[in-house]
C-alpha cells in the first residue's frame, strides 16, 4: 500500500502547449562564444539558432516575479534548490528549446560602438559586433504543465494561464538588451491539451493519448482562456506608460552599417544605413544613446541654475537610476527604466552618395579618401517609448528632450554634423492604462513643474 507521500505524489493531471512564438523585434541571446562576432547567438550542435528552454524558464520566473506573486507560488511552479531552501523540489512547468520554424535567412550581424556621454565620441577600442535573429522569425514553443495531488491545480493552471496570456500580449522580452527594444514577440496558433486522470470517464483514454503522445501530432481540448481557474493569485500590474511620437525625416539619416549585406550589395558602397529585410531601421540603441547625452546635459544645467554645486553628480545620478548603469570596478549595476523601441523608417528612399575627405590643412582632396555611402532620406517612423514606474518628474524631463527632437535640436545616427539625423514632428501621445490621449501644454506644464519641484527638493 502507498504511504500518504507518495500518493500525495502522484500525478493527477497533464497539460501540453505548443505555439508559435514570433519575434516583432530583432532577439540576441549570446552563446559565449566569439566565432563569427564578437557575441554569437545561441545555436545547437547543427549549427542552427534557437532559444534554450533554460533562458525560457528564467523569463517566466522574472515576469511572475515582477507581478508580485507569492514566492511559494513560484518555487511550486518552477521548483527550488538547496541554496533557496532547505529542501530540494522538482519544477512543475517543464520548458523545452524553442527552434525557428523557418531558418533561411534567420540571422543578421550589427555593429555597436561604445560612446562616451560626455563628449558623445566613440571610445577607444569600443566597436564590437554582435549576432541576433531578425524580426518576423518564429519559434516552436514547447511546455508541459505536470499537477500532483499535492498541487493546487486550479492555482497553477491559472499562473500558466497568466504566462500564455502575458506572452500573446507581447509583455515578455527575451534574450539581451531588452530596454533598447530588443527580444520581443508575440505568441500566436496556441494549442492546450489538458489530461484529466481524476476524471473517471475519461481516464483511460487520457493515460493512451499519454502513452502515445507525439508533439508531431498534437491538438489540443481545450482553450487558453479555459486555464483561467479565476482564483485570486494576488498579482498587481507593472505600473509603466507608454510615449509615441510620430516623426518625419527632415533630410537624411545615416546609422552605418560596414556589413557587405545583400540589402546594398548592388549599390557597391563603403557603407550604408542600417536596414534589416532591407527596410532602414532605428534600433533601440541609437535612440537610447542621444536621449541620455541629451537629458544628462539639461540635468546638470537645470541643477546648475538652481544652486546646487553638485550638480553633475546629482545628474548623473538621476540619469543612472533612469537609464541604469554597469559600474565594473564597484561590481553594481542597475537595470533601466526607461526602454526605447526599435523603429522603422517608412517610405524612405536610400540613395548611393559620393564623398570625398578633405586635407585641412592644403585644401585639396586628401589621397585615397574618395568614398561611397548610401543614407536613406526622407520617410516618417514612430518613436515608442516606455517607463517602469514613471514619475511626473521622468516624464517632465523626456519631454524636455522630445522637444528638442521635435524641432531638429537633437539629431539622432552617425554624420550629424553634415545635417543628417533630423526629425520633425508636431505631437507626443501618452498611453496609460486609462487609455491614449494626446499632450497639450496643460499637461506638459504639469509634468514641468514636477520636475522644477524635484530639483529643488534634491539635496
Amino acid at each position: 500500500m502507498l504511504s500518504m507521500k507518495h500518493k500525495n505524489d502522484r500525478i493527477v493531471m497533464r497539460i501540453f502547449v505548443k505555439g508559435t512564438f514570433e519575434l516583432t523585434s530583432p532577439c540576441l541571446i549570446g552563446s559565449g562564444q566569439n566565432e563569427q562576432t564578437d557575441i554569437d547567438f545561441m545555436k545547437n550542435h547543427e549549427g542552427k539558432a534557437f532559444i534554450p528552454g533554460t533562458t525560457l524558464a528564467g523569463v517566466f520566473r522574472n515576469y511572475l516575479v515582477s507581478t508580485g506573486l507569492s514566492r511559494e507560488v513560484i518555487a511550486t511552479m518552477f521548483g527550488q534548490s538547496v541554496e533557496e531552501s532547505s529542501q530540494t523540489t522538482l519544477s512543475r512547468l517543464f520548458v523545452s528549446d524553442a527552434h525557428i520554424v523557418d531558418e533561411e535567412n534567420c540571422l543578421e550581424v550589427r555593429d555597436g560602438v561604445r560612446i562616451d556621454h560626455k563628449t558623445k565620441t566613440a571610445i577607444d577600442r569600443g566597436k564590437f559586433d554582435y549576432e541576433v535573429v531578425k524580426k518576423g522569425t518564429k519559434f516552436l514553443l514547447k511546455l508541459e504543465l505536470v499537477l500532483r495531488e499535492c498541487d493546487d491545480a486550479e492555482k497553477l493552471q491559472t499562473v500558466l494561464f497568466v504566462l500564455l496570456d502575458a506572452m500573446q500580449k507581447e509583455k515578455m522580452a527575451i534574450g539581451a538588451k531588452k530596454q533598447r527594444g530588443f527580444g520581443y514577440g508575440k505568441l500566436r496558433d496556441v494549442e492546450v491539451l489538458r489530461l484529466d486522470f481524476m476524471d473517471k470517464e475519461k481516464k483511460h483514454a487520457y493515460v493512451e493519448q499519454w502513452i502515445h503522445f507525439d508533439w508531431r501530432e498534437f491538438s489540443g481540448n481545450i482553450s487558453v482562456d479555459e486555464l483561467n481557474r479565476n482564483v485570486d493569485l494576488g498579482m498587481k500590474e507593472q505600473q509603466s506608460i507608454k510615449i509615441k511620437v510620430p516623426l518625419q525625416n527632415v533630410s537624411s539619416l545615416m546609422i552605418r552599417n560596414y556589413r557587405n549585406s545583400t540589402d546594398f550589395a548592388e549599390k557597391s558602397v563603403d557603407y550604408a544605413q542600417l536596414c534589416s529585410n532591407g527596410i532602414p531601421i532605428i534600433p533601440g540603441t541609437s535612440w537610447a544613446g542621444a536621449f541620455r547625452h541629451r537629458m544628462q546635459q539639461m540635468m546638470e544645467q537645470l541643477y546648475e541654475s538652481s544652486g546646487k554645486t553638485a550638480f553633475s553628480d546629482l545628474a548623473r545620478e538621476k540619469i543612472n537610476d533612469l537609464f541604469g548603469y554597469v559600474d565594473e570596478q564597484k561590481k553594481q549595476s542597475k537595470m533601466s527604466r526607461i526602454r526605447f523601441h526599435e523603429t522603422v523608417v517608412f517610405k524612405g528612399m536610400l540613395i548611393k552618395n559620393t564623398r570625398v575627405k578633405i586635407d585641412r590643412f592644403t585644401g585639396g582632396a586628401a589621397d585615397g579618401a574618395l568614398f561611397d555611402e548610401l543614407p536613406v532620406y526622407g520617410g516618417e517612423t514612430q518613436l515608442v517609448i516606455e517607463i517602469r514606474e514613471a514619475k511626473d518628474e521622468d516624464i517632465g524631463l523626456l519631454l524636455l528632450a522630445l522637444k528638442d527632437l521635435l524641432k531638429g535640436y537633437l539629431a539622432i545616427g552617425g554624420e550629424t554634423s553634415i545635417g543628417r539625423g533630423i526629425f520633425s514632428g508636431s505631437a507626443i501621445f501618452l498611453e496609460t492604462d486609462q487609455g491614449e490621449v494626446q499632450l497639450n501644454e496643460d499637461n506638459e506644464r504639469n509634468y514641468f513643474r514636477a520636475l522644477y519641484k524635484a530639483i529643488c527638493q534634491s539635496k
